[in-house]
């Protein structure tokens, strides 16, 4: 009889190895993405204690923070009841004013929301929010306490290792954000759940049967098709709200609480079949046939009318807005933001059907011809070091040059009237009509609008007399027309959603989209009449619409996202319509009178302390950051209970120019340490450039040179995409001079690595890539040519077999898919599919140019692609190598990899 051991059995320690594995998910689960937006340490930062929030703000976002303030403290309650659970420790609400992209972010490991004040641009972030500053605080509030509830046996094993313990963590992403969006819709001021877009995408996906299988939307990274990440928010969201409607909204809370006992594989699964009595399949099914009727009821009631027909232009599918008719009607403008080609304008010419990108970037809203069709005005994100903005470029289409005329401005919006651009300058208070004289640069405001009404879009009609305005009043989606002396005069004034409007060419008809039957369709008005128009009847949605007097042209949702189209639509099959304006009750008062916060300025090492520790083996490690970033660090600690241990820390320090990077490692023999000073530059098209500089003391383990490296160094590396509509580049480059001594030897040496990847827009599974890395040395033999992981290795080579002072390699490949499986990994993972790969490495070595000796060898891996949690993933790869240099023995090995955002 075997003894049983406290290593060998021990249900206390197979919970803490098992909580330990699922910590690990989470700390990659919720790990900072790398190009995320800093954040200036040079403004008036402040904070302001709410008794339940810390608020962080700009000094110049008072206001707005007094009234984040006041709002999360009446959603509290109101998410507390909904998920059962109660706030267990004081976040820290983050107000971010450094981009124009409405957005939020909850991190439960860090206690903190970052919560975007700028709001939307356009329709595909939603239409039915009355305030969209609650329904994002609403949804992300709902993140922080649905993740980090807890049972009172998990909370002791969170009083151990602190935060990292997150029970819910452990769901599906759709489970996440199911639940946000539920909250948003029915906690906050109106959200997306309700809104006729949303309802747009589950039309079409029930009537096509096109339904996703749930373990594709367990991660966010899951699916690789239309509507991508956008998948767990609208299942998400449909299957919670049917699991209240079908089951009680209470079930909700209950399977939220339910899952939040233990950390279970199945823990989602088991409290799912407990509280509502089936699994995740068969919910699915009931959902599914419970869309199917509601859209086949609707679809039966647009069927009795007549549809109207529409021929596609473009096939690309997923974000295609912004378009724009010229003058001479025959060419059209429009953008396309798409995960497998370049973001940018397209021009499309009518009679040819050929297309070409002409502008790279980020475009927001519709671009404006000029009267003789020669230029165009547009909207770009412009990202900097400490805000992205979206600023006006004007694009010549006789010699293809473009150029910026505004900075820093927040300007959306632009149209050519009377030799100047008119546009709109939003997110900053009071918003306002502005022009600029495209000659001089000087900046006009022209009209300055209340506080009610929060403008989205800008049209001129052909004469450039007649502005029409698309924006937010009291939280609804209307129409106005703008004059400079009246200011507006509201079209619509209603609880439905009007928007990109545009002119007849004789400019007597005023189109626009709206959901006034509950399908986007094509609508028009009549300004000398008044009288309304229905112009299309259709199954999914149309917007931005174009009419030469003939046809007209759209933006229609199907499938595969959105794409241009042309249709036709005779005036006398238009429907007349009623629309009467509707008095639209202002928001409740957003701050009483009896709110008085105080505020002090942000002290960021207040915030320092970490908010868990993760276990290693005989040892643990945590890391933390300040609120904004400005300070964070890192500190590990292990050993074998012996003599042998290893410290590591390091440290990051953003709040200064240059940025400060510090690393030390210590063991029971030696030290290491780094110390540099950083600058990043910022690019067109979201390129970037890094320098850094400094000095360190770093360990080399070396056959010949075995002791430390001591001296300064320089670096720059970049990295720069660039393309058009058939092939698309990635590349990087470093390039690092170094200065110092290794032991007794001085030596200066000098490095430069280059790669580049190119795929077929389109189709970014296959790709080429090459790389290329270059060394000169003044110490003999200093750089070592072996094995595959390092910068000079060489696949079929895994030990050291070739030195010099010089040094080159060059590595060509192909990559490609072998097989598509996307089949469920447990609970929360995917097994994606199988690529193949083959490649071709040179390199060679010496002490002279003269005396190189070359190396070389071919081979081909096959990996298997997994996702073991979002943000996780790991490949499991069989490779193959085959040597050029004789005696050498072919070489077979297997590699299990992940890699963090």
């Amino acid at each position: 009889m075997v003894e049983k051991t406290f290593l060998s059995y021990n249900p206390f320690m197979e919970k803490y190895l098992y909580i330990c594995f699922f910590v690990l998910i989470i700390l990659i689960t919720f790990s900072k993405p790398a190009l995320s937006q800093r954040f200036d340490p040079f403004l008036d930062w402040r904070e302001m204690d709410t008794g339940h929030f810390l608020i962080i703000f700009p000094s110049s976002l008072k206001d707005t923070a007094i009234e984040v303030a006041v709002l999360a403290e009446r959603i509290l309650p109101q998410v507390e009841a909904f998920l059962n659970t109660t706030l267990s420790f004081q976040p820290a609400i983050v107000l971010v004013d450094n981009t124009d992209i409405p957005n939020g972010y909850a991190d439960p490991l860090q206690g903190k929301i970052h919560l975007v004040i700028s709001s939307p641009y356009n329709q595909f972030l939603g239409t039915q929010f009355r305030s969209w500053i609650q329904m994002v605080l609403t949804h992300e509030l709902t993140h922080m306490l649905h993740l980090e509830a807890a049972s009172p046996e998990i909370k002791r094993w969170r009083k151990l290792l602190g935060y990292v313990v997150l029970p819910n963590v452990i769901q599906p992403i759709w489970v996440w954000e199911g639940y946000a969006m539920y909250a948003e819709n029915h906690f906050g001021v109106q959200g997306r759940l309700s809104d006729t877009l949303y309802d747009m995408y589950l039309r079409e996906i029930a009537l096509g049967d096109h339904f996703e299988s749930p373990y594709l939307l367990g991660g966010y990274s899951y699916l690789d098709r239309w509507p991508g990440q956008n998948g767990c928010y609208i299942y998400g969201a449909s299957v919670c709200q049917f699991i209240a409607d079908r089951f009680g909204e209470k079930k909700l809370g209950e399977i939220s609480t339910l899952c939040s006992e233990n950390f279970q594989i199945y823990g989602f699964e088991r409290a799912l079949k407990k509280v509502i009595g089936i699994d995740t399949d068969a919910l699915w099914k009931l959902w599914k046939e419970n869309l199917k009727e509601k859209y086949q009821k609707q679809y039966q009631f647009i069927q009795n009318q007549s549809i109207t027909q529409v021929t596609f232009l473009t096939d690309r599918g997923y974000s295609v807005s912004g378009l724009s008719l010229s003058p001479d009607q025959k060419k059209l403008v429009y953008s396309l933001s798409h995960p497998d080609y370049i973001s940018g304008l397209r021009l499309l010419e009518q009679q040819s059907g050929q297309e070409q990108l002409i502008v790279r970037g980020f475009i927001v809203g519709n671009p404006d011809f000029s009267q003789d069709g020669r230029h165009l005005v547009y909207s770009k994100m412009v990202p900097e070091r400490y805000h992205s903005w979206v600023d006006i470029f004007c694009y010549d289409l006789d010699t293809g040059k473009e150029s910026r005329l505004t900075h820093d401005v927040r300007a959306f919006s632009p149209f050519f009237r009377n030799g100047k651009v008119y546009f709109l300058k939003r997110n900053v208070f009071p918003e306002s009509l502005c022009s600029i004289d495209p000659a001089s640069g000087t900046i006009e405001v022209i009209f300055e609008f209340p506080s009610s009404f929060r403008p989205i879009q800008l049209m001129v009609d052909p004469s450039e007399q007649t502005m029409v305005i698309c924006g937010w009043k009291n939280g609804f989606l209307d129409l106005a027309l703008l004059t400079e002396d009246e200011g507006l005069h509201f079209i619509t004034s209603d609880s439905y959603a009007d928007l990109s409007p545009s002119f007849s060419s004789d400019g007597k008809i005023l189109f626009f989209s709206s959901d006034r039957n509950g399908v986007y369709n094509i609508y028009a008005f009549y300004l000398d009449t008044g009288e309304f128009f229905q112009v299309t009847n259709v199954v999914n949605g149309l917007f931005e619409p174009k009419y030469n007097g003939q046809k007209f042209f759209g933006i229609a949702y199907h499938q595969s996202g959105f794409d241009v189209c042309e249709f036709q639509s005779d005036i006398p099959k238009w429907k007349k319509i009623k629309v009467e304006q509707q008095n639209i009750l202002d928001l409740p008062d957003k701050t009483p009178l009896t709110c008085n916060y105080e505020d002090k300025p942000y002290e960021a090492i207040r915030h320092l302390f970490p908010r868990y520790w993760v276990p290693l083996i005989w040892g643990g490690t945590t890391n933390a950051s300040d609120y904004l970033g400005f300070h964070s660090y890192s500190f590990s600690y292990q050993s074998d209970l012996q003599e042998n241990f290893t410290t590591t820390f390091s440290y990051q320090g953003l709040f200064m120019e240059p940025e400060i990077d510090f690393w030390f490692s210590l063991d029971q023999e030696k030290y290491q340490y780094s110390l540099s000073f950083g600058y990043p530059v910022y690019l067109p098209h979201q390129n970037q450039l890094n320098f850094r500089a400094g000095y360190e003391r770093i360990y080399r383990d070396d056959s010949l040179y075995s002791g430390f490296w001591k001296g300064f160094f320089l670096s720059l590396d970049g990295s720069i995409a660039e393309g058009n509509d058939s092939w698309i580049t990635t590349q990087s480059f470093n390039l690092t001079y170094q200065n110092g001594n290794y032991e007794l030897y001085s030596v200066q040496k000098g490095q430069f690595s280059w790669g580049i990847q190119a795929f077929r827009a389109g189709n970014v599974d296959h790709s080429w890539y090459a790389h290329v890395a270059l060394g000169y040395s003044t110490l003999p033999q200093d750089f070592v040519f072996g094995g595959r992981d390092s910068l000079w290795g060489v696949a079929g080579y895994p030990e050291e077999i070739l030195r010099g002072k010089i040094a080159g390699r060059f590595e060509l490949g192909y990559k490609f898919p072998l097989l598509t499986l996307d089949r469920p990994l447990l609970s929360l993972g995917l097994i994606k599919g199988i690529d193949g790969k083959i490649y071709w490495v040179e390199a060679a070595a010496g002490e002279s140019w003269n005396a190189l000796e070359w190396i070389g060898s071919i081979g081909s891996e096959i990996s298997l692609h997994s996702f073991l949690a979002e943000g996780f993933p790991v490949d499991l790869t069989l490779g193959y190598a085959h040597p050029f240099k004789p005696n050498c023995s072919d070489e077979w090995y297997l590699t299990l990899s992940t890699r963090f955002r």
